[in-house]
């Protein structure tokens, strides 16, 4: 969820990638943009498609879909940037099909404020259901609950719950104003 937008923002996009991802190149594993400023939060299973709300635009296969977390066995825990981004983009103003460098590209002095959180996440480190969390610099509050929005299980964790998750997440806030 998110909430305490600019004023001015239209739109918002949102982003997962893993920069452990790729052999230490990156991946992105979702980019959902041109959503109404106004819907608020994206509820669990949601971003996972385009829809007539919003655009997904291409994960690391090249598929318009959510991809989830699933860094190769054996691999050291890999880190999870979830990001929101509060844009003065008209909903929908924005081309299907892009990917996370397409659309920062086309954000480019567009945005107004984005916060991220990260999570650590492995096969050998679970990760537990997300509690509320609110951003650490309390001038830049775009998102109020975003862990709650933090789209997993997933399909590639199979019948996986929550509550058989074992181990602590390790996560942070970050977060920036601008207008460039």
């Amino acid at each position: 969820a998110w909430s305490d937008l600019p004023a001015g923002t239209r739109s918002v996009a949102v982003l997962m990638s893993d920069p452990d991802g790729g052999k230490g190149l990156g991946v992105s594993h979702w980019v959902a943009y041109n959503i109404p400023a106004a819907k608020g939060q994206l509820r669990q299973g949601e971003g996972q498609a385009a829809n007539a709300e919003f655009s997904v635009g291409k994960n690391v296969a090249g598929a318009l879909a959510y991809r989830g977390m699933c860094p190769p066995a054996g691999d050291l825990p890999h880190h999870y940037v979830l990001t929101v981004i509060a844009t003065e983009a008209e909903p929908g103003s924005l081309p299907e099909g892009l990917t996370r460098e397409e659309l920062l590209a086309a954000l480019k002095g567009r945005t107004l404020m984005g916060q991220s959180v990260v999570g650590l996440y492995g096969q050998s480190v679970m990760v537990p259901s997300v509690s509320r969390m609110t951003p650490t610099n309390p001038s830049s509050r775009l998102l109020s609950t975003l862990m709650d929005s933090f789209p997993f299980p997933n399909e590639n964790l199979g019948s996986l719950a929550p509550s058989q998750f074992n181990s602590p997440i390790i996560a942070y806030t970050y977060g920036a104003s601008s207008q460039t």
